[in-house]
């Protein structure tokens, strides 16, 4: 895989690359690949287990003849998409990979505040709609009593 380094931030990494069919959101890391090459043999040995493998009639994507791991990371690079739910990126904290702390501001950056699904902790188990609802809402009644605050002073 051809990457290059184009930032390093205290909260991460930027990478740089030309991938063809995957959007340039998507990292293609170490760690996402492991994910996706894994997640497809797992699939593999779920449908080959004797209380499936029954109903099964034959693979069909990837395909039998997909088989080493940088054939299944090449199928995945060309099919793979993200389910619109991105979230978790700017980690909320007080420390050296955090990106905003627990009032929201971009560390280091005034009037910058990020508001959404990305200072979520963990995924969540459901539809990313309500909890990103309650940050809004949360961020939304920090930045009036911030500019109260401003005003009373």
């Amino acid at each position: 895989m051809e990457a290059r380094v184009t930032k390093v931030a205290k909260a991460g990494i930027s990478v740089r690359h030309a991938l063809p069919g995957v959007g340039k959101a998507m990292c293609w890391c170490v760690r996402p690949i492991r994910a996706m090459v894994g997640g497809l043999k797992f699939l593999r040995r779920l449908f080959a287990a004797p209380s499936l493998a029954k109903y099964i009639v034959a693979e069909k994507l990837p395909g039998p003849g997909v088989q080493s791991d940088d054939e299944l990371l090449d199928y995945a690079r060309q099919n793979g998409s993200t389910v619109y739910h991105a979230s978790c990126s700017c980690m909320m904290g007080h420390h050296t990979m955090s990106v905003v702390d627990n009032e929201l501001p971009v560390h280091g950056l005034e009037a910058v505040r990020v508001i959404d699904a990305s200072v979520m902790p963990a995924v969540s188990s459901t539809n990313t709609n309500t909890p990103t609802i309650m940050i809004a809402e949360k961020g939304a009644a920090m930045i009036r009593a911030s500019a109260r605050q401003r005003l009373a002073a």
